[in-house]
C-alpha cells in the first residue's frame, strides 16, 4: 500500500498513513481513526488535506547543466565532451 502524508491545517499536525488508493481521507476524525493518532481538541469533522510529494520537505536544487558548466567538474577525470570534429 501507498505511503501519503496528510495536514490538518487547523492545528498543523502532519500524519503518514498507509492505505489504499481507493481510500478517500478528507476528515481528521478519518484520518486519526485510520493512523490510530489521539483526535485532541480538533474537531473530528475538520477537512485535512493531502500533501502531494511530500517525500522531500526541502526543495532540491536545479540539476547543473553540462555543457555550460564544467566548473563543478573540473577535479573529476571526466571524457572530453563530444564535438563534430573528429
Amino acid at each position: 500500500m501507498p505511503l501519503y502524508d496528510y495536514q490538518c491545517p487547523t492545528n498543523g499536525t502532519q500524519i503518514e498513513i498507509h492505505h489504499s488508493m481507493a481510500t478517500t481521507i478528507s476528515t481528521w476524525g478519518k484520518l486519526c481513526e485510520l493512523s490510530k493518532h489521539p483526535l485532541g481538541d480538533t474537531p473530528a469533522d475538520t477537512p485535512v488535506e493531502k500533501i502531494m510529494g511530500a517525500g522531500n520537505p526541502f526543495k532540491p536544487e536545479a540539476a547543473p547543466d553540462f555543457k555550460k558548466d564544467r566548473k563543478p567538474f573540473r577535479g573529476i577525470m571526466m571524457a572530453p565532451m563530444r564535438t563534430n570534429k573528429f
